[in-house]
């Protein structure tokens, strides 16, 4: 168990893979928008890779445990500390009763990830223990971690230290830069946009799209110049702006164009757009999304469906318990 002294920016709990099966009924996946960190987190300290643990955005939280346990903390380096002291990231480490855990500035990518030895003791709600906050479903009566709060655990002393000292490959850990390469699958909509400008700006990797301030679980804003859209003679027919189409399907990682400005949509978004959707991300590189923050920069690669399955094939080699080892 550990008290919540301070909650920082956006502390929420998740589990992997989240709340599957209800997206026609308006309810996302939620679950860890780096899947990767967070499942890696878990099987640092011997959990099953979709236990519940914490999501950490950007300003982490300061908690008091209760009991002597194992954690690990993965994904961004929001600079840990325990007791005031650093600690190192991608290992387990063992706290003891009383014991605080804080952080302090970000220092690379957005969203970090805590994994505690036995995971968090949270009911589940339609099958998952994920905080969707738009919603006020799921984790801690849905929403993010406030002081005060008290977070039950399941984790035992006698189930805790052996793990400690876990830790990740070293030449394993992702890094988080300030410009990165996304995959992409141009559509559904593409046909509205004119073939030079989806080259140029969606499937060459030429061009780096600006993240806006406005980022978080729901969607990723991004800016840049004005959308080369198709005559109307050559486009699907539209509402008064051609961004504007009769409503659809919107899945993760969809870049869905409202007006000029496109959004990338994230693991709390919608289920339902009225905008052109230019492309798609590739699953596999929604993890590499949530690190992106304000003023970093995007470039989109247009690859097949089969370069995106083989992608898939790839991350499944990188979440793989046989990457901890025992430093």
């Amino acid at each position: 168990m550990f008290k919540v002294i301070d909650g920082g920016l956006e502390t929420t709990i998740q589990d992997f893979p989240g709340r599957l099966g209800y997206w026609d009924v308006g309810i996302p996946p939620s679950g860890p928008f780096d899947s990767v960190a967070f499942r890696l987190a878990n099987l640092i300290v011997g959990n099953p890779e979709g236990e519940a643990g914490l999501e950490v955005a950007i300003m982490g939280p300061k908690l008091e445990f209760a009991d002597q346990t194992d954690i690990a903390i993965t994904g961004a380096n929001l600079t840990p500390m325990l007791n005031g002291n650093p600690v190192p990231m991608w290992r387990s480490i063992e706290v003891e009763r009383g014991n605080v855990l804080s952080f302090g500035l970000c220092k690379s990518g957005c969203r970090a990830y805590v994994a505690v030895s036995g995971g968090i003791d949270v009911p589940p709600f339609l099958g998952s223990k994920s905080t969707y906050v738009q919603g006020g479903i799921g984790g801690l009566g849905g929403r993010k971690l406030t002081k005060g709060d008290t977070v039950r655990t399941k984790t035992t002393t006698s189930s805790s230290s052996h793990r400690d000292g876990r830790q990740m490959r070293d030449e394993l850990i992702p890094n988080y830069p300030k410009e990165l390469e996304l995959r992409v699958i141009l559509g559904p909509q593409d046909d509205y946009f004119e073939d030079d400008f989806l080259f140029e700006m969606y499937a060459s990797g030429k061009y780096a799209w600006k993240v806006t301030p406005l980022f978080d679980r729901v969607g990723v804003r991004l800016s840049g110049p004005p959308h080369a859209w198709r005559p109307p003679e050559r486009r699907p027919p539209s509402g008064a702006h051609p961004s504007n189409i009769n409503l659809v399907y919107c899945g993760l990682g969809i870049v869905g164009v409202a007006g000029e400005v496109p959004t990338v949509c994230g693991v709390d978004g919608v289920s339902l757009t009225g905008y052109t959707s230019v492309a798609t991300l590739v699953g596999a590189d929604m993890w590499r999304l949530a690190q992106v923050k304000a003023y970093d920069r995007i470039r989109f690669r247009a690859v097949t469906l089969e370069e995106a399955r083989r992608a898939r094939v790839e991350l499944g080699k990188m979440v793989d318990r046989n990457n901890i080892v025992v430093a």
